[in-house]
């Protein structure tokens, strides 16, 4: 399926796995460039590396303000926008 949306970027949270890892995959296969986060490492490092298509794995607690800030300024910083 095209969307049209190849080209673009999108910062997606809680992706290492579940809804959040289908949503990064399924934009990632659409062409949009994506930053994943988890609060695990090595979790999203491994999501990443399934996804491919350089994929950003970026690890912060988004829970908390400081943690969703800095996972927004990170992914922004790494794909030149979201």
């Amino acid at each position: 399926m095209d969307l049209g949306i190849s080209g673009r970027r999108a910062a997606v949270a809680a992706a290492s796995r579940g809804l959040g890892f289908a949503t990064a995959a399924a934009l990632a296969n659409e062409g949009v460039h994506v930053a994943l986060c988890s609060r695990n490492q090595d979790a999203i490092e491994d999501a990443a590396s399934r996804i491919g298509h350089d994929a950003v794995p970026l690890a912060e607690d988004v829970s908390t303000a400081i943690g969703a800030r800095r996972f927004v300024d990170a992914a922004r910083d790494a794909l030149g926008g979201i």
